[in-house]
């Protein structure tokens, strides 16, 4: 008997948080534009709690991430543009977030809007996909003959 009062069978079922913490590990890569805005909330409240007159210092410290990761992040001229409106979306909200509280009402919809909105672009160009299968023993170029990309 497990500790449901089941009959254990198999692996053990996880706790709640257990759970919780395995999807938010699995699936991190989805959630990573939720983790930022978390990251960013609690940055800019630390800030608005210990050094609140400071809130224009967002301003450069944002510019700076952004400019690092438009010049190693991304190759694209397309991942440019994202880089560059995320990135100045995200120190935009955070200088707001710095000087009004990231639990002011309405910087908690726009940071999960915000948030939304930055990863369709992430989870398009993301997605989880099929297996791919090698098939062994094929000629070279086999695909190529038979009509395949």
């Amino acid at each position: 008997m497990d500790k449901y009062g089941e009959p254990a069978r198999g692996p053990a079922r996880p706790d709640g948080i257990e759970l919780i913490e395995l999807l938010a590990w699995r699936y991190r890569h989805e959630l990573a534009p939720y983790y930022t805005a978390v990251g960013l909330a609690v940055v800019a409240g630390a800030g608005h709690d210990f050094a609140a007159p400071w809130w224009p210092l967002a301003l450069p410290l944002g510019a700076g991430a952004t400019a690092a990761a438009w010049r190693w992040m991304a190759d694209r001229p397309q991942e440019r543009v994202y880089v560059l409106a995320v990135g100045g979306a995200a120190t935009l909200w955070t200088a707001a977030a710095w000087w009004a509280s990231p639990d002011h009402d309405w910087l908690v919809l726009t940071a999960l809007a915000g948030a939304t909105a930055a990863g369709i672009p992430r989870w398009w160009h993301y997605r989880r996909r099929g297996k791919i299968t090698v098939a062994r023993g094929a000629p070279r170029g086999a695909g190529a003959s038979c009509g395949g990309s």
